[in-house]
């Protein structure tokens, strides 16, 4: 069972900090401070939105703000802004909600406006959201109950393909990017 958020920027975030976590190991083992950041929130917007697109074979049409592309965009904005943000991508990727989404232009049409749903009748998606959740957990009680060496096999297989597709994400495009292990802002 999934406690936890599909929050696009929660993950972003939980995604980002587990990384960090991982990248400071020796150094927190060591006793001491990390004084390098590898990877940044930049890095962090960039899962959740080319390499996204990309993991869903989607990268041609979706995925970033290109020429030829779909038109989708979201503006955020905190309800309790009370001074600007310094560092617009930190702040839109350690400190935004579901909530701070005020606008989302999905193909160039409205689908949000000032914070509310255009278009969309709120009970009827919350009806098709619940229905598909009853489905799910009734296909998950019939599910068999793994032991506690397939669930280890389990949870080492996925170590593994993270910790490749986080080694992934060092990768920089040619041409710009920091090099890893380079400080960044965030």
């Amino acid at each position: 069972m999934c406690v936890g958020t599909g929050d696009l920027f929660a993950q972003m975030r939980l995604a980002l900090q587990f990384q960090r976590c991982m990248d400071h190991d020796v150094a927190h083992r060591a006793g001491t401070m990390p004084v390098t950041v590898g990877l940044g929130v930049r890095d962090a917007l960039r899962w959740a939105t080319r390499n996204s697109a990309e993991a869903l074979g989607l990268g041609t049409r979706i995925g970033s703000l290109t020429p030829g592309k779909q038109a989708d965009v979201i503006v955020v904005a905190p309800h309790t802004e009370l001074v600007r943000s310094s560092h617009r991508a930190g702040s839109a990727v350690l400190q935004t909600t579901a909530a701070d989404v005020r606008t989302v232009l999905v193909d160039g049409v409205y689908r949000k406006r000032d914070g509310r749903l255009v278009g969309q009748d709120l009970a009827a998606v919350r009806n098709r959201a619940n229905t598909a959740l009853d489905r799910i957990e009734e296909a998950a009680r019939a599910l068999p109950r793994p032991g506690h060496a397939e669930l280890r096999d389990w949870f080492a297989e996925a170590e593994r393909q993270a910790s490749v597709h986080f080694a992934q994400a060092y990768a920089r495009p040619a041409g710009g990017r920091e090099k890893p292990g380079a400080s960044q802002p965030g």
